[in-house]
């Protein structure tokens, strides 16, 4: 570290057996320096400036670090690790040091980190800054050095200029990337700092949201806001209950809002600028809006809603408001992209007692000019520490406040941090030396901020008249992360939490590192950290590499979260934290997403209540090799089910998950009984137990149910609760005419009870003498007739033109769609006329619902029957009654004289009934019946909606509409047509169809979806349509060939002949050159990225020291890396196995056949293990044994034997026999001979070995 200087007499720091005398030796730049390997705290002292601190400001932050007092009255005021050593850059100004001047080296890469770094220091806290805020070279020197050396770790205290009240006050150096920024927190005591005004209580409400994505903020999630200047107070009628949360339209609310029914007696949520604070809200609440939320338009987090302008306008405003930050808002935004319903519910807050969850008012605040988030991380800004002494050995204590004095307690911390993996503390909490491991600074960083409390306090004002803001849940301007808390960091044996790290795993553009762990059910917290390249100080960003860090939960429905809450090309800093993570599968994603200076090594923190391990040969508690291991979150969905009201006794489910393709997920099923059913009588049903889609059940009885499915194992399922009904309602006539009537007209009552709602039709019919005396048998077969069937009400009224036998009769079906033709109940009565009457009949009349405002009545006196009047008139009335109580009719016109046909024009919607009688000459009235027909008009259209869709690019097996008319009994169909693809769409024209609807497996193509209704009086609905893509086939490959760096063999031609197939090769040639032709159909939506690793198995890679490395070429890699084709390995001795993967457009992704690569560059050896002895005489026929043996670190194996005998006493090579070995070896020429063995070894090494043999 470097500050103005160290009181080395101080008891901190004072050694009695080592006098603190400079060498005499002069560095590079010509300082004097103390240098010792045996004093008890200081290992290099530079006088860069001077040799003394003459304000304190040295001492105090030294001693706040790592001070231990050699007076055991004195141990409560050692440092943060007291064990520690220093190696100190005296940087102060002589002359100066009591008006704190220091002096600092412009170039701190070449001039000043490298002298403590060669003492032996990881870890520089630097208490100093510049009075620039920029990105200059005194940061980029700190990322230089962070970068060039792993292990290195700046501390830099972010600045005391918050009392300025307004953003980007961090000073340089702490606006580097790689250091860790330290911002201040308010302190428990009591003198005049202590006692800065924070925000009142009643200022500050806690706002609770839901309805949101799971994971992402907006769903359960509470947020502190802080109520407007102007305006009324949160009352009992709001405070405590949940109300809708809806988004402004326009989104500024600086002018009228337009979606008026979205904001009737909801929160609403605006944005900040534009216009004046108080228009806005006005703007609310002509809307009907209950509140209004400003959220800010920029990262500065919490802001003060005043008031400036007309009193006037702040008179009339009577809804309250609020303010909230950016990061608080963003997820409420997502959430309603996807179209979800949000809820919000306020309540009071009571702000945290301790007064250290409060930032300091003038701890400097970000964000850097290039909006990093800074500072990184806060600690308590008010100590008591060591201080300078007159005397050697004295101790003496001082009071100091400032960012300086946070940032040692975080650099304390930083040292345990180090000292708890090279202590071998970790993975187990307890000290092992054999799992020792020196961290990076990037992990150090990331193990700090990962164990930060977020702060639920305060920003006070630095003017105690004046109420400040709420803090912003991190990450944040101002408390960056949160509040350093070691205890958390570091988990010890017995801990209820874990931790799990990978640290320096390099990684480049487009590849994938991918992590598992299993949640237990409780907190998380996930943080990626890497040293980026230094930044040029002009550029627009400062950052180089840019990393993505991502997780998906089972346990959270699988939503992609993002790290830091939004994709970040900002920050090389990246967290998620969740307060709660159900139990199941994790998967943590980082990714390279644009690294032009590669590779980026990272480090990934996981701490939390969850098991498993991050496997990756970069995790110190992975064995030696280990690689990232696969799994999938797999979130069960119920694609397509029954209703929830059935009459289907054997329901099918069809389910899926949204895992990645080349992951075959394992699903578990249960049925359960929740009214009335019997689910336990399904074998096994009410127990989870295996299943695939689709899943089906067999009589079921009548009840309620409820089906589940999961990911085998996963302890969150997909649910549908649906009831069985197969029991069809049965009608009763409760009123009918009687046996015998004289009227034409017949009223009928009737009902059907049943526990759901019921719907009629009607039939009526003449029946003959026959049938009457065979009643009521002879009422089934009517019931069976077709033709005349109606939907109908009770009361229904039939009227008859002529006289005879009646049949009435009426069927039900339920909402389940129950009905039973035997089950219908029918009436049996006689019409017979008056003669003293006269009857009327109408012979044309419109249906009973039509869409036409223009209707004719035909009529005319029924002459078979009644009265005769010669030359009799009509009267008619035309009137409106109420269709759904057809009892009550308005006040009915007059009858007016009519002939027939008569035609009523331009009539409005609505029901009603035409009656006509005949009329007398001369208008005298003669007896009459009246004849009536009702009718209804009805133009207006059915209006269709898709109330759920499939994605507009869908992977998943089943496309699934579900739909509703606003006109319950129109007809609607459904059709799909294809734009481009293989499917026959013949089957799939315009048809009947019920919501859902689902179609099945359709391959890869473009669909559209076409739905249309009409109702009964014929209004067709304006058609709706649905155009999606469905790719749901991961790329597959076509070739893949593999050939010989030197001679340019292909070794195996290969095909793709299965899926998941594998292939085998072997060479003894140290390159090898890989191509491959990868496609995703003709329909799919192309290749996005191909993955490729050469997974080392068994490998001796001394042999790689007798070739050399081709340009262009890769060594092996247990990572999945982004390739293209052609890619050449260089590889040493040894057997791989060579993976493809393929990502196309659509996020399918398949693994492709690996194959299997033998690099085997040692020949066979054989030896004649029995044959005839020297000089024996044998038989024509001999027999010899041969042991081949295939050396090596990875041998291929022998593929061909061969033996040559040769004759010995005669010299014509034309003799020589050589001929595959058989189990008999070939005839020996009589004489002596010689015989010699060669293997062959299936890459082609030969190795020639013979032994001499004598026979005669």
């Amino acid at each position: 570290m470097g500050d103005s200087g160290v009181d080395v007499r101080s008891c901190f720091f004072y050694d009695p057996d080592v006098p603190f005398v400079a060498t005499g030796e002069k560095d590079k730049h010509g300082k004097l320096f103390f240098k010792s390997d045996r004093h008890r705290k200081i290992r290099y002292y530079r006088f860069f400036g001077d040799s003394m601190d003459g304000n304190g400001h040295g001492t105090h932050v030294a001693t706040s670090i790592l001070g231990n007092t050699m007076d055991d009255d004195w141990d409560d005021y050692n440092g943060m690790a007291p064990g520690a050593k220093l190696a100190f850059t005296d940087l102060g100004v002589t002359g100066s040091d009591s008006g704190g001047g220091i002096g600092v080296p412009g170039n701190l890469r070449r001039d000043y980190f490298p002298y403590g770094w060669d003492a032996g220091a990881r870890i520089f806290s630097e208490s100093w800054g510049s009075d620039s805020t920029a990105y200059d070279a005194l940061a980029k020197g700190v990322d230089q050095m962070a970068w060039e050396e792993p292990q290195f770790l700046a501390v830099i205290a972010a600045g005391n200029f918050g009392g300025l009240e307004k953003d980007t006050t961090i000073n340089s150096p702490a606006t580097s990337k790689n250091a860790l920024t330290v911002g201040a927190t308010l302190t428990a005591e009591s003198s005049s700092l202590g006692q800065v005004r924070v925000v009142r209580d009643g200022d500050v409400f806690l706002m609770t949201v839901d309805g949101g994505i799971p994971g992402d903020g907006a769903h359960n999630s509470k947020y502190n806001v802080q109520l407007a200047y102007f305006g009324p107070l949160f009352g009992s009628s709001l405070l405590r209950k949940r109300m809708p949360l809806s988004m402004a339209d326009p989104l500024d609310a600086c002018s009228t809002l337009t979606n008026l029914e979205d904001l009737q007696g909801a929160a609403v949520l605006v944005e900040r600028g534009g216009c004046r604070f108080v228009d806005k809200v006005l703007n609310v609440q002509r809307a009907g809006g209950t509140v209004a939320l400003v959220a800010n338009n920029a990262p500065s987090g919490s802001f003060k809603m005043t008031f400036l302008g007309d009193p006037n306008s702040v008179a009339s405003v009577v809804i309250p408001s609020a303010s909230m930050p950016r990061n608080a808002a963003r997820p409420m935004v997502r959430a309603f992209g996807q179209g979800r319903q949000l809820t919000v519910r306020f309540e009071e807050q009571r702000l945290p007692d301790d007064r250290f969850s409060n930032l300091a008012p003038f701890s400097s605040v970000g964000p850097t000019d290039d909006g990093r988030v800074k500072p990184d991380v806060v600690a308590p800004g008010l100590t008591l520490s060591g201080g300078t002494v007159s005397e050697p050995g004295q101790c003496r204590r001082s009071v100091l406040y400032g960012t300086s004095m946070a940032t040692p307690l975080v650099s304390g911390s930083a040292l345990l941090v180090r000292q708890y993996f090279e202590d071998g503390f970790y993975p187990t909490g307890a000290r092992n030396w054999r799992s020792s491991h020196e961290p990076s600074g990037a992990l150090v960083k990331a193990v700090l901020i990962a164990g930060a409390t977020a702060m639920t306090g305060t920003t006070p004002s630095d003017n105690p008249k004046l109420n400040g803001v709420p803090l912003e849940s991190p990450p944040s301007i101002r408390q960056g992360f949160g509040r350093v808390n070691v205890g958390t960091s570091l988990p010890l044996q017995g801990a209820a939490w874990r931790l799990q790290v990978v640290d320096q795993a390099p990684i480049q553009t487009g590849e994938r590192h991918k992590y598992c762990i299993t949640s237990n059910g409780g907190w998380l917290k996930v943080v990626l950290v890497w040293h980026d390249p230094p930044g040029d100080p002009i550029a627009a960003s400062s950052l180089v590499n840019d990393l993505d860090v991502s997780l998906r939960a089972a346990g959270l429905g699988g939503a992609v979260i993002l790290g830091n809450g939004d994709r970040d090309s900002t920050n090389n800093v990246e967290m998620m934290h969740f307060s709660n993570v159900p139990e199941g599968t994790v998967s943590v994603l980082v990714e390279g997403a644009e690294v032009p200076r590669g590779p980026q090594p990272y480090s990934l923190v996981v701490l939390g209540e969850f098991q498993g391990e991050l496997v990756s040969e970069h995790n110190p508690a992975s064995a030696r090799g280990a690689t990232a291991s696969e799994c999938a979150v797999i979130v069960a969905k119920v694609y397509i089910g029954p209703g929830s009201l059935t009459n289907n006794r054997h329901p099918i489910f069809t389910f899926g998950t949204e895992a990645p393709a080349e992951i075959v997920p394992d699903f578990e099923c249960r049925l359960v009984a929740v009214v009335g059913g019997a689910a336990g009588d399904v074998a096994g049903s009410h127990n989870w137990t295996a299943c695939s889609s689709p899943q089906s059940y067999r009589n079921l009885p009548d009840g309620s149910y409820k089906f589940s499915v999961r990911g085998r194992g996963e302890p969150e399922a997909d649910e549908r609760v649906f009831v069985v009904d197969t029991k069809p309602p049965v009608p009763e006539i409760a009123t009918s005419p009687g046996a015998v009537s004289t009227s034409n007209r017949a009223v009928f009552e009737f009902d059907a009870p049943d526990q759901t709602a019921v719907s009629y039709e009607c039939h009526t019919s003449s029946v003959d003498e026959l049938q009457a005396m065979r009643w009521p048998l002879a009422a089934r077969e009517l019931s069976g007739e077709t033709g005349d069937w109606q939907n109908c009400t009770s009361p229904w009224e039939v009227t008859l033109g002529s006289p005879g036998l009646r049949a009435f009769s009426v069927r039900a079906s339920d909402a389940a769609g129950n009905t039973d033709a035997s089950s219908t109940a029918s009436a049996l009565w006689r019409f017979d006329p008056d003669t003293s009457k006269v009857y009327t009949e109408i012979t044309q009349a419109p249906p009973l619902n039509t869409n036409s405002t223009d209707v004719q009545f035909s009529f005319a006196l029924a002459r078979e029957y009644g009265r005769d009047i010669e030359g009799a008139g009509f009267e008619c009335r035309h009137e409106a009654f109420d269709k759904d109580n057809p009892r009550t009719f308005q006040v009915a016109p007059d009858w007016v004289l009519c002939s027939s046909p008569r035609r009523i024009r331009n009539q409005e919607e609505g029901s009603y009934v035409f009656s006509v009688r005949s009329a007398s000459d001369g208008g005298r009235r003669s007896p009459t019946t009246v004849a009536r027909r009702l009718f209804s008009v009805d133009r207006q259209l059915p209006v269709l909606e898709i109330t759920a869709h499939p994605e507009e690019l869908q992977t998943g097996p089943a496309s699934t509409f579900a739909f509703e008319s606003s006109e319950p009994h129109a007809e609607i169909t459904c059709a799909l047509e294809a734009e481009h693809g293989s499917q026959d769409m013949s089957s799939y024209t315009q048809a009947p169809c019920t919501s859902p609807h689902a179609f099945f497996d359709l391959p890869d193509g473009t669909y559209t979806f076409v739905l249309r209704a009409r109702d009964a009086a014929g209004n067709e609905a304006e058609p709706v349509t649905y155009t999606w893509d469905v790719d749901a086939t991961a790329p597959v490959l076509v070739s893949l060939d593999v050939t010989e760096g030197s001679s340019q063999k292909t070794l195996k031609p290969m095909n793709q002949t299965a899926a998941g197939g594998g292939f085998q090769v072997a060479t003894s040639d140290n390159t090898l050159h890989f191509r491959w032709n990868i496609t995703d159909g003709p329909f799919g939506k192309g290749v996005d990225s191909v993955f490729c690793f050469m997974k080392p198995l068994e490998v001796d890679s001394s042999s790689l020291l007798r070739s050399s490395r081709p340009d262009g070429s890769v060594e092996a890699h247990a990572q999945a890396q982004l390739c293209s084709s052609p890619r050449t390995y260089w590889l040493s001795e040894g057997n791989y196995s060579f993976f493809l993967s393929a990502v196309d457009k659509a996020r399918n992704a398949g693994s492709l056949p690996h194959v299997t690569v033998f690099v085997d560059t040692r020949p066979p050896r054989s030896v004649l293990r029995f044959g005839p002895d020297s000089m024996e005489t044998v038989p024509s026929t001999v027999f010899l044994t041969v042991d081949s043996i295939d050396a090596g670190v990875a041998p291929s194996g022998v593929r061909d034997l061969w033996a040559l005998l040769r004759p010995i006493s005669e010299d014509d090579a034309e003799s020589e026999q050589r001929a595959p070995l058989d189990p008999v070896a070939p005839p020996l020429e009589v004489g002596g001979g010689a015989l010699g063995v060669q293997d062959v070894a299936k890459v082609g090494v030969s190795n020639q070995e013979s032994a001499e043999e004598g026979s005669n």
